[in-house]
């Protein structure tokens, strides 16, 4: 993973809302959503993770995020 990216999923906020991960030609390649961005994305930092998730880490170059009033709004 990037340094970039690490740097930006420590620095999320501790707010709800949805993140987007994205390739290095800027094209999303994940869309989730969160209770709290920060919790949510600092499980992508964890030493443990699905071969699926490994895979998907691997592509991603950076992380957008919208922040949202509730967990319900971020569907």
């Amino acid at each position: 993973m990037l340094l970039a990216v690490q740097k930006k999923i420590k620095s999320a906020p501790d707010f709800a809302g949805v993140y987007m991960m994205k390739s290095a030609n800027g094209q999303i390649i994940y869309i989730g959503k969160a209770k709290s961005l920060k919790k949510r994305l600092s499980d992508y930092l964890a030493k443990d993770l699905p071969i699926k998730t490994v895979a998907l880490m691997v592509k991603v170059r950076d992380i957008d995020y919208l922040i949202c009033e509730n967990e319900n709004m971020a569907l």
